[in-house]
């Protein structure tokens, strides 16, 4: 037996223009904060010592940080 689901516009409730705003201010907001906790806070770089492997490479450790996450990258010089 197979169910079907049937919706109909008529008779629906509207939603109102107040309501419309306040989604609106909470989705402004959620978006803020998420930008905020990615913004990178600070970061600096820590020049690594030449590998053994490659003797004629340097590299440089970057390290960044945020309210939500902390990052690292290498990079050959």
């Amino acid at each position: 037996m197979t169910h079907h689901l049937v919706s109909s516009a008529v008779g629906a409730e509207q939603i109102s223009p107040a309501r419309k705003r306040w989604d609106s201010v909470i989705r402004n907001f959620r978006s803020t904060v998420g930008a905020t906790l990615t913004r990178e806070l600070f970061h600096f770089s820590i020049a690594t010592p030449r590998s053994a492997s490659i003797p004629s490479r340097s590299g440089r450790l970057r390290v960044s940080i945020s309210l939500s996450s902390l990052n690292l990258s290498w990079s050959l010089n």
